[in-house]
């Protein structure tokens, strides 16, 4: 282990070190660590547990707020702030923020199925304001299935969200095409 015999260590900054792995039990021999400094390191790979025997630890600075959450205690000061979205436990963490992703994100699929099937069947389907209507109600429908896709996760994820951020990685991938084929979408049209 790297930190054996440190267990009296009260400060340590790794910050710009190029750290991009991080073992599970690396930081466990320093029970008296108050303040730990990791920003600015690529940091991939480590454990969901890497913080959680530093019962001590007051203060922590890293790049992610994910890191203040993996911790097993109340921090006096961690950075970064939290979003306005997102908690430890919850990907939506105000109900209000729930109701309207499924609110919206339902409206959006099916209003904008409503504008592609009447479209279909309408008469008029070789004039360009058709062909432009019809395309954007697709990329909006698609952006309505991405809203649904969040507030699925959310709802699946309750309580759990933090400690399984790194299972999450299919659904957004997924839900990023989804998002960059709408703004193709919308870019090449507003032109």
């Amino acid at each position: 282990m790297v930190f054996t015999a440190l267990e009296n260590l009260r400060t340590l900054e790794i910050k710009n070190s190029s750290i991009a792995i991080l073992e599970e039990t690396i930081f466990d021999p320093l029970v008296n660590l108050l303040h730990l400094d990791m920003r600015q390191n690529p940091l991939t790979t480590f454990s969901i547990d890497l913080l959680y025997e530093l019962k001590q630890l007051q203060i922590l600075k890293s790049d992610k707020y994910l890191f203040c959450c993996l911790t097993g205690n109340s921090l006096v000061e961690c950075t970064p702030q939290p979003n306005e979205f997102s908690s430890c436990k919850d990907l939506l963490r105000e109900q209000v923020l729930r109701f309207f992703m499924w609110g919206l994100g339902i409206s959006a699929l099916l209003g904008n199925c409503g504008v592609l099937v009447w479209r279909a069947v309408s008469r008029n389907k070789t004039n360009v304001n058709s062909l432009l209507i019809s395309n954007l109600a697709l990329a909006d429908m698609l952006m309505g299935v991405y809203m649904i896709i969040i507030a699925s996760v959310d709802q699946y994820y309750r309580d759990e969200y933090i400690s399984t951020t790194k299972n999450g990685e299919a659904v957004t991938c997924v839900s990023s095409l989804v998002s960059w084929h709408r703004c193709r979408v919308k870019y090449r049209f507003s032109r």
